[in-house]
C-alpha cells in the first residue's frame, strides 16, 4: 500500500480528480462501444460499372509505381561495362567476355557498329541500348568528321565520304573547293 501512496498522493487534489475522470471516460467509451451498434443496416451498393472504373484507376496506378521502381539506365560508356552491368542491359556472357577482352587488347570501341562488331550483340539489343552509349566528346567529333558531310552544290545536295581534314580552320573562310574532299 505504500507503493500506491508514493505515486498517487504526489498529486494535488485537482490533479489526482483529471486523473479519475480521465480513467472513468475511457471506461464510458469502452462501454459504449461493447453495448451500440455503429453498423450501418442498409450498406451502399456500388455498381459494377464505377467498382470496374475504380479497380481500372487502382491498377494503372499500380503500374507507374512498378515503373518507378525499375532501375533506370543512365548514359554510359560502353568500353567500361562490367558483368554485372552487362547482364542488367540483356547482354550474354560470351558477348560480355567478348567486350572485356577486345579492353584488354588496350583498343576501345567507339561507335555502335563497332560495339556490334566486336561483342556481336543482336540488332534488337543494340537498338535498345545504343541510345545509352556515351562516348568522349573528342570521339563524338572524330566519328562525326568521318561519316558522310552534307553540302549543296549549286542546286543539289552531294554526299561525300570524308577521310581528310579542311584545309581551314574558320568556316567562314572556307571556299567551295575547301568542301570538295578528293
Amino acid at each position: 500500500m505504500k507503493i500506491f501512496k508514493s505515486h498517487f498522493f504526489r498529486h494535488n487534489k485537482g490533479q489526482r480528480n483529471g486523473i479519475f475522470f480521465l480513467v472513468l471516460l475511457i471506461i464510458v467509451v469502452q462501454f459504449l462501444f461493447l453495448v451500440v451498434d455503429f453498423t450501418s443496416d442498409n450498406p451502399e451498393v456500388v455498381p459494377a460499372s464505377a467498382f470496374l472504373a475504380i479497380q481500372k484507376q487502382i491498377d494503372s496506378l499500380k503500374v507507374v509505381e512498378v515503373e518507378k521502381r525499375k532501375p533506370r539506365i543512365f548514359p554510359f560508356n560502353p568500353n567500361y561495362i562490367t558483368d554485372h552491368k552487362g547482364a542488367q542491359l540483356g547482354m550474354s556472357l560470351v558477348e560480355i567476355d567478348r567486350l572485356l577482352a577486345f579492353s584488354k587488347t588496350g583498343e576501345f570501341v567507339n561507335s555502335k557498329h563497332q560495339f556490334q562488331q566486336v561483342t556481336k550483340v543482336s540488332d534488337s539489343l543494340l537498338s535498345k541500348i545504343s541510345r545509352y552509349f556515351k562516348f568522349p566528346d573528342w570521339v563524338v567529333e572524330r566519328n562525326r568528321l568521318k561519316e558522310k558531310s552534307v553540302f549543296h552544290n549549286d542546286e543539289n545536295i552531294v554526299l561525300v565520304k570524308s577521310n581528310d581534314e579542311l584545309s581551314t580552320n574558320d568556316i567562314n573562310l572556307a571556299t567551295r573547293v575547301d568542301f570538295q574532299f578528293v
